[in-house]
């Protein structure tokens, strides 16, 4: 589930790196297998930020983390939600004590995952 927040925070930072990038919004939209209406509407925030997938993608793209873009999407990667499903009890170790920003924060639970994976 995703905020209206999230849906903000998204949209224009998606607009904003892939500028910065250089992409043009048909070449990204052609590069990430989606339509430039479909991206467009992203990016106005009148569509609800993509899957995990799709936001791993586009991080890819940028040449960045997945899980940081997928944590801007306000998706969970479908390998941490996964192991939270299979060990619902350590899922309050998972949550940082702590604000920290968000690329540390999906760092430090893949981190404490990995070792409850073991």
């Amino acid at each position: 589930m995703t905020t209206r927040k999230s849906q903000r925070s998204f949209g224009s930072r998606l607009r904003k790196r892939r500028i910065e990038a250089g992409y043009t919004l048909r070449k990204f939209a052609d590069k990430l297998g989606v339509s430039a209406t479909y991206l467009s509407q992203v990016e106005q925030n009148k569509y609800d930020p993509p899957t995990a997938e799709r936001a791993a993608r586009i991080a890819e793209l940028f040449d960045e983390a997945p899980d940081e873009w997928i944590g801007y999407a306000g998706r969970v990667p479908e390998d941490l939600e996964e192991l939270i499903r299979s060990r619902p009890l350590a899922l309050p170790d998972l949550v940082p004590t702590r604000s920290l920003p968000l690329a540390q924060t999906h760092a430090a639970s893949r981190c404490r995952l990995f070792a409850l994976a073991f």
